[in-house]
């Protein structure tokens, strides 16, 4: 999701959500054979870009302050910036 948000052009919600992820991830005890293989190898693709993103000058803050956010919190703010994001799509044209 993250990814899909920095795409979109939010990258300062992007790096707060990667970092999340990143501490979570380093967490996790779960195997990765618990894991299916396709979203394992996704995972570790969209995040091999992480430290090219964190040369960013606004992204590294937002990094930092997600490193702080639970994964709760991180979920919870990726699925309000989709929920904004379909209430944008739904306003016909011309409105809003």
């Amino acid at each position: 999701m993250a990814e899909i948000i920095r795409l979109r052009g939010d990258t300062l919600l992007a790096g707060r959500i990667f970092a999340a992820v990143a501490v979570a991830d380093s967490l996790c005890s779960l195997p990765s054979s618990k894991a299916r293989p396709n979203d394992v190898a996704d995972f570790k693709r969209i995040m091999a870009r992480v430290p090219e993103y964190r040369q960013v000058p606004h992204f590294e803050p937002r990094w930092q302050e997600g490193g702080a956010l639970t994964l709760d919190e991180a979920t919870t703010s990726a699925f309000a910036w989709s929920a904004k994001q379909s209430e944008r799509a739904s306003i016909p044209s011309g409105i809003g």
